[in-house]
């Protein structure tokens, strides 16, 4: 896959985590708007057919949801896609799309079951009705006796492998081991520790991963980090990290309290603070992304979060600056820390801010 290809793909995912947002905090129309002009532009992009079917389950239109998840998949399979399919599906109920092939399936098992009680039954009568009439043991017939085991057998205990070692650098993590199986023939029951149990399943409604230890530890790290008016990072922000990449992705909620006069630096001096102090704080984040979202909430209007603002940067750009022993400039924060900036001109931006997109 040439460079060019990759770097279409970047964006067009970035694209598509952008309209996520939007559909996340509610605005799924203005979502599915987009996402349709996309796909009227790329095509259908795998991408982009499974972005519609998650902006309509959003929005509650199930039915829809289906439509785009079934053309997704037919382009290219994805396990995590089929469970959203699954989820999406049992949510239509009734004998609507679905719901008349289940209501079949069921009909049809429970047939299957009279129909093998029936046939029980009637074997039943009929091996009753042909067995020959129990004779009662005489009293100079011999009781027949119960067969025993052989010498030896009873009681005979068979060891299995042991399991990993639990100690040292290289040890499994830690679970329940089972010493030896037991084999008895007697009609007492075998003893022993019995198998632990295992976890109850939890069904939830949506097909989101729960946060992880590195997540909560990311995210902790922005407590550390506040926005002029002293609001903390972590009252709306949140930190996503892939530990496989090392990448992080950083969302941020801009105060509305902030004036609007400078506040593409006001950013710009947060998204560095943010990005040199995950990579302070662990050595596993590799790359940055990170993206501050915008409420408007017009007196006379229903209120609407779009992205703002959104920049990707690495280790080694971070890294730069450090050995220098020098802070950039918001322009060098713009053109050099970040790469692929890009500033929201529905954001309102004054006193030298820049309002120009760069991709």
């Amino acid at each position: 896959m040439s460079d060019e290809s990759v770097l279409d793909e970047e964006n067009l995912q970035a694209q598509v985590d952008e309209l996520r947002a939007l559909w996340e905090a509610g605005q799924w129309r203005e979502a599915r708007s987009q996402l349709l002009q996309l796909r009227r532009q790329r095509g259908d992009l795998p991408v982009l057919l499974t972005a519609l079917g998650d902006c309509h389950a959003a929005g509650g239109h199930w039915a829809d949801a289906v439509r785009w998840y079934e053309e997704s998949l037919a382009r290219c399979y994805d396990p995590d896609l089929v469970a959203r399919l699954d989820e999406a599906r049992s949510q239509l109920g009734g004998p609507g799309r679905g719901g008349a092939a289940r209501l079949w399936m069921y009909g049809a098992a429970a047939a299957l079951v009279l129909v093998l009680i029936a046939l029980g039954v009637t074997a039943y009568l009929w091996l009753a009705g042909s067995r020959p009439p129990a004779r009662p043991v005489g009293a100079g017939e011999p009781v027949p006796a119960v067969p025993r085991a052989p010498h030896g057998v009873e009681g005979r205990t068979t060891q299995s492998m042991p399991g990993p070692s639990t100690t040292g650098p290289s040890a499994a993590p830690s679970r329940p081991v089972f010493q030896g199986q037991r084999t008895v023939t007697s009609a007492h029951p075998p003893t022993g520790p019995s198998p632990a149990a295992l976890p109850p399943i939890k069904v939830t409604k949506t097909v989101e991963a729960p946060a992880t230890d590195d997540d909560h530890f990311l995210t902790s790290l922005l407590g550390a980090l506040s926005w002029p008016d002293d609001t903390p990072l972590t009252g709306d922000g949140f930190v996503q990290f892939d530990p496989y990449p090392g990448y992080a992705f950083v969302t941020l909620q801009i105060p509305r309290a902030l004036p609007s006069q400078d506040l593409l630096k006001v950013v710009l001096d947060t998204a560095y603070g943010v990005a040199v102090s995950l990579m302070k704080g662990s050595p596993a984040v590799r790359f940055v992304t990170v993206r501050a979202l915008y409420t408007f909430a017009p007196a006379d209007e229903k209120a609407r979060t779009v992205v703002a603002f959104r920049g990707n940067t690495s280790r080694e750009s971070i890294e730069y600056w450090g050995r220098i022993k020098r802070r950039p400039s918001h322009e060098e924060i713009w053109y050099q820390v970040f790469a692929a900036c890009w500033w929201n001109p529905e954001v309102p931006v004054q006193s030298g801010g820049r309002s120009d997109n760069r991709k």
